[in-house]
Formats: structure tokens, sequence, C-alpha cells
């Protein structure tokens, strides 16, 4: 009998925490700073997740999909290392899900619930210095197939520039699934376009030329990334940028003309983002070669012989691969770990920019394995009767491509982090701190409400980076010494129990 009470308790708790929860205090949250940026009028997710009646409707869906963690989308493996930008659901807020699909998806209190995200229209970074554009709209056949294309922009640039920013924007988020962007300062690509009768041209595996620059690449729902002062890019002067745009499959033809905003330094770089690729010639096991009914993984090794500081990684491949793992080992046998995508999505493909770049010391060695399965097993081989596949640029061939993006090291590297600062102020922050005087010079004063607990404030410069992060007193006043900050802008952001709040204050001395 005492068992049976026991059995009866806690299921009655269960179901009772089921019920408790509801849309307004625990699901809108969630659903809006995970998804409704994706899933919206206009964007690619296929249906909006704006409003209690639209989550409600695929409530069965989302549990599902959260529970398998299918969605949000993120391919790399979420342990594995830290990225800019990384999408991820806690096991809290996948739980919640659950017991509100199963409780039978109560609304709850209205007035509780937060905001519907504003999202950026326009530009995220401000005015751009160099605005490239798609001279020719593209039409994306409504014939439920992925188009894969590069398009040529010329830059015009008369003397060589220092590049803080690049960011995309897409001309029609129904369409545009991702893009990768790179530069050629040979002419090759515009060559290659002039001699397609069409605008642009087709290239699924890469860019189709080989003299081009990796730069940065863009997904829906991802916000550009901006580098610490003095770290940024070079564009040549004369130099073509080449944006390879991947069209997803839609039912009605859609038009896209999209295009670049590029960001000038405002001082000279002392730092320039370089990439080493690792390709088949790196490989230590043979060469690129994927036999017909066989499983087969290669291993890649790139020594490193100087110390440098690894900010991004980009793996690439097509429909046979599988997974891929790349971490870097020191001399002594120290390993780090870069990135692991378990299950490789061809669809779901871009560059991670780490959140804290990774310093690797000469001497260190990064090692890549990808695994191809070119069996029948693979419902994604595109050949009903396998053949060896080798190194191509279509779709039905592989490719075993990996950008690295590096700078030299310089002391204080393995100190940086690098912030999305529109991912720092999420969607739910509708308070504004007052900062007083503004601009200030050494003392930063504020007020804060006395009901708050457990606060802590967090300073971010505009390039992302944390500078300041410090517990703070419940009371009505708070004066913090800055004097160690440089001049400048900055933005910060204070996280409590029961809200948090973002303000924006300039130093100035």
């Amino acid at each position: 009998m005492k068992i049976l009470i026991i059995i009866f308790c806690i299921v009655a708790l269960v179901l009772e925490t089921k019920a408790e929860t509801n849309y307004s205090e625990h699901i809108a949250p969630i659903i809006y700073k995970n998804c409704t940026s994706c899933h919206r009028v206009g964007e690619i997710g296929p249906m909006p997740f704006t409003s209690y009646n639209e989550v409600k409707a695929w409530g069965g869906m989302i549990k599902k999909v959260t529970a398998n963690k299918y969605m949000p989308p993120w391919p790399p493996e979420r342990d594995y290392n830290k990225y800019v930008g990384q999408r991820a659901l806690s096991q809290t807020d996948i739980e919640l899900i659950a017991n509100w699909v199963d409780g039978g998806m109560a609304q709850g209190d209205q007035t509780k619930e937060p905001k519907l995200p504003t999202f950026s229209s326009g530009s995220q970074l401000g005015t751009p210095d160099l605005v490239l554009s798609m001279k020719e709209s593209f039409i994306q056949k409504g014939n439920f197939e992925d188009t894969y294309r590069v398009f040529v922009l010329p830059t015009g640039l008369t003397e060589d520039k220092d590049i803080s920013a690049i960011e995309f924007r897409p001309g029609n988020k129904k369409v545009v699934h991702h893009v990768l962007i790179a530069t050629d300062s040979t002419g090759e690509a515009l060559e290659l376009d002039k001699s397609t009768p069409e605008y642009g041209y087709e290239a699924a595996g890469g860019f189709g030329v080989n003299s081009i620059k990796p730069f940065v690449g863009y997904v829906p729902g991802a916000n550009p990334t901006t580098y610490p002062d003095g770290i940024g890019f070079r564009l040549s002067k004369g130099s073509d940028l080449l944006i390879q745009m991947h069209y997803g499959p839609v039912g009605t033809d859609e038009r896209d003309s999209s295009t670049v905003n590029i960001y000038f330094a405002k001082k000279p770089l002392t730092r320039y983002m370089m990439d080493r690729v690792l390709l088949p010639p790196d490989l230590v096991d043979g060469p690129f070669i994927i036999p017909a009914n066989k499983v087969k993984t290669f291993r890649g090794e790139l020594d490193i012989p100087i110390d440098v500081t690894l900010f991004g990684i980009g793996p690439h491949a097509h429909l046979l691969n599988q997974s891929w793992e790349v971490y870097a080992i020191t001399e002594k046998g120290d390993t780090t770990r870069l990135i692991k995508i378990p299950s490789w999505k061809f669809n779901w493909q871009g560059a991670y920019n780490f959140e804290k770049p990774v310093v690797l010391k000469r001497k260190s060695k990064i090692i890549a394995f990808a695994t191809y399965d070119n069996t029948t097993n693979n419902p994604l081989n595109p050949n009903e009767v396998p053949k060896p596949i080798s190194w191509g640029e279509k779709t039905t061939d592989e490719m075993y491509y990996l950008p690295l993006y590096f700078t030299y090291y310089q002391k204080g590297d393995e100190n940086m982090l690098i912030t999305n600062i529109e991912n720092v102020l999420i969607p739910e922050m509708n308070e504004e701190i007052v900062f007083t005087p503004n601009p200030v010079s050494n003392s930063l004063n504020f007020n804060l409400s006395n009901n708050l607990t457990d606060s802590k404030l967090e300073i971010f410069s505009t390039n992302g980076g944390k500078v300041y992060s410090t517990s703070l007193e419940s009371n009505s006043t708070q004066s913090l010494d800055i004097s160690q900050l440089a001049e400048g802008s900055y933005i910060a952001l204070i996280k409590s129990k029961e809200k948090k709040l973002s303000g924006k204050f300039v130093i100035k001395r």
C-alpha cells in the first residue's frame, strides 16, 4: 500500500507539473529566442511560430524534433567546442516543451507573455562602406529542386582595403538556404561567368575555380561576426566577391536579388585573417577515391610550423559524407577538440567561429577525419548502382575540403572572447539601463532596482568581445570603476533571476 501511495504521489506531481506549464510563461520565451528568427513570414522556416495558436498547431511536432535535437538545426556536436551563434536548447527547455504538450498546451496568462522579438530588416552593423548587389535577379524555379549557383560581384576597388566585417543580406529569405563567400583576384571566376549565357554559373561543390580565397558564410538566423580590434580581412584592389548561393526547393517560382555589405576597418589592421584549406594532398592514407559499395574514412594532417590563433573552421563535403571530426594535438600529445559533426547533412553546412579562439603552438598538428558511405545503404547516394567516386565540383562527385581561418599568434589571444552582440542582447530584454554621465570617463553610475537578486553585469565592446564582468549588490545605486577600459562604445548586459536589462554607453576622456 505504501508503494502504491508513493507511485500515486509521483504520478500526481508529474501531471501537476505538466498542467502548470503554459505557453505565456514557459514556452513563448523558448520559441521566440530559438525558433522565430527562421519560423516567421518570409523566412526559410516552413511554418511561422509567432503566436500561441501557431505554436500550438504544431505542438506535437515541436516536441518530437526538440526531443531528438533535430531542431534547432546545429550540425556540430554541441559539447565538442563552443561557437559564435551556437543554437541549442537546454535539457530544461526540452522538458518544458514536452510537459506543455503532454499537459494540453495551456496558454496561461497572456499578460505574462514576452513581446515578440523585433528583427532587423536593414543592416545589423550600421551603415556599410561598400554595398555589392547582384546585378540581375535570379529566379529559383518552383520545381522542388535545390539550386547551387555562384554570382560574381566586382568590387571596383582601386586600392587594397582593410575589412572589419562582411554582412550578407538575403534578398528572398524564402529560398536562400545558405551562402558561402570568397574573393577572386585573378578574374578567373568572372571569365567563367561570361562563358555562360545566363547570370552566374552552376557550382554545387565549391566556386568552380581554384584561385579563390574563402571569406565567410551565411545561414538563416545567423548574425554577422566581427573580430577584435586590429584583426580582419584584406580585400585586394580590382578583386571580385564570389557568393555561392544554395537556393532551397520551393513549389512556385521565387525571385532573389541579394546584397553584401562590406565594412572598412576604422583603424589600420595589425593582423590579417588567413586561411589554409586541408585538401586531398594532405591525406595520409592514399588518394581520395571512394570505392563502390564501401564505407571509407580519410585522415588528413596539417603541421603547424609557428604559433597561430585559430578563429574558425568550415568542413565541406557532398552527399556521400557521413561525419567529420577535427582536433589538434601538441608535440607533447595534448589534444584540443575543434569540431565534430557526427551526422553530416549536405543541406546544413557552413563556417563556424570559435567563441574562444584556439591557440595552436608550433609543432602542433591538426588531424581531420571524414567518413563517406558509397553503398546502397546511403539513401543520398546519387548513384542507384554505386560506382567509384573521386574529387569533383558536382554534387554527384565528392570533396574533402576543410578551410581553417587563423592569424599569427600574439600574447593575450588566449583571453579573447568572440561574441555576436545580437546573440548577447536576447529578444526578451526590453528594459534599458540608464547610465550617468554618458559619455563617461572613469566612473559608471546607474540605478538598479532593489528587488533584483543574483545580479551580474557583463560589458562588451562593439566588436562583441567581453571586456568586464562582475556581480552586483542589490541596492538602488551602483558605481563602477571603468578606468581600465579604453575609449569607445560599449554595451552592458545585466542578468538577474527576475529579468534582463541592457544599455549602451560611451567612454570618452
